[in-house]
């Protein structure tokens, strides 16, 4: 099944989804009961000493490996695994994908961040950047999943925050994709330049299924190297790595499109992998896709009057939601996120001349008081 094939089903379906996979804030304790197509593979622990589960589908000779929740806020790729799961327990092509790929899938990495809704593990360390010293249980926990499953494939899962834009435009991203790159002393190894360019030749083929809707809002990631990172170390050690981020498109703060996407995505990538013959030549190839860039904020006040110690001036102001827990419910406030010449930036929602700051004293990272958002209200604002 191709992209749009798998999209038209999943839509159709979509009503039989688990609730769960639908809110930005999954509990995720009962991991093997969320997933019942998978069967458990590997267990572990978390620094904290929650359970760690990796979960196995298939049975066939390609081998892919994918994880996610490593940041414990980055819940897109989580609710697009249950979307995945009721596919491939409702679909009988899944019974032809079940011959020819074994998936790992690791559902929450970093257990004890995601029951917090933080992106850190509990010893504040980002596990994304603890591929190389081991330091963190929970990446231990990971190079073992690796070392027994030996992958082929990767698919490492993030969330990209609501900053990111292309074309200049307010629509935001809602995919991101990138092949990580690979340090210098590595450069002239035939196989990983074979590995990165056979991997951009089957994205390029899961492009050419892709309705023109969803794919003007998907962009191309940044592929610095980042040398403590998960996904380089993968690809140094020879295992062809996707990145794929979801980002907010429009106002969709819940990411609804977004994980209907991705779900729709890696389907699509794992019908083509189950076809894939490694056996023909690969030339270099390239994606048509626009550079995910830093340019949005959530709000932006253009021409507001402010207040400083008693004196007024005019300047820009935005502002940016947060997502944090209040008695285990997701809720968002707006903080103060810079102010000054902020004619580089582009505002999700943007307002002009008004002057609700004017007999307010506010600071950068400030939230943003509640009398100040009902003026906004007044304005317009549409709230989360």
């Amino acid at each position: 099944m191709n992209y749009r094939e798998v999209k038209d089903w999943l839509v159709t379906n979509s009503g039989s989804f688990p609730d769960w996979s639908n809110s930005r804030y999954v509990r995720t304790m009962n991991v093997l009961e969320l997933f019942p197509s998978f069967e458990p593979y590997i267990s572990g622990k978390s620094y904290s000493g929650n359970d760690i589960f990796a979960l196995k589908w298939g049975g066939g000779p390609i081998k892919i490996l994918a994880w996610s929740l490593m940041h414990g806020n980055e819940t897109s790729a989580f609710r697009s695994f249950g979307q995945i799961d009721y596919f491939l327990r409702s679909n009988q092509l899944a019974e032809s994908l079940n011959k020819r790929v074994t998936i790992v899938y690791i559902p929450v990495l970093n257990p004890d961040g995601a029951f917090d809704f933080i992106r850190r593990n509990h010893q504040e360390i980002d596990i994304n950047r603890d591929a190389r010293s081991n330091q963190t249980e929970e990446m231990r926990f990971f190079k073992s999943v690796f070392s027994t499953f030996k992958p082929q494939y990767a698919l490492n899962l993030h969330d990209q925050r609501s900053i990111f834009g292309i074309n200049g435009k307010r629509d935001g991203v809602r995919l991101a994709l990138c092949i990580p790159q690979v340090s210098v002393s590595y450069l002239k190894s035939e196989s990983l330049e074979y590995n990165r360019n056979s991997l951009r030749q089957i994205v390029n083929d899961v492009f050419t299924n892709v309705n023109y809707e969803d794919l003007a809002l998907w962009s191309h990631f940044d592929e610095a190297y980042y040398s403590k990172a998960i996904g380089e170390w993968m690809q140094e050690a020879g295992v062809r790595t996707l990145l794929l981020e979801s980002g907010v498109s429009g106002l969709d703060y819940n990411r609804s499109e977004s994980v209907l996407n991705l779900s729709a995505f890696i389907l699509s990538y794992f019908f083509l992998l189950s076809k894939k013959d490694d056996s023909g030549l690969c030339t270099p190839s390239s994606w048509e896709l626009p550079k995910n860039e830093p340019l949005l904020r959530d709000v932006i006040l253009r021409n507001c009057q402010v207040n400083r110690d008693e004196l007024l001036f005019t300047t820009d102001i935005a502002l940016q939601y947060v997502e944090y827990l209040e008695s285990g419910e997701l809720k968002y406030k707006l903080v103060v996120d810079d102010l000054g010449d902020l004619s580089d930036l582009i505002g999700r929602q943007e307002f002009q001349d008004i002057s609700i700051f004017a007999s307010t004293s506010f600071k950068i990272g400030q939230d943003v008081p509640l009398d100040i958002i009902s003026q906004l209200n007044l304005n317009g604002l549409q709230e989360l």
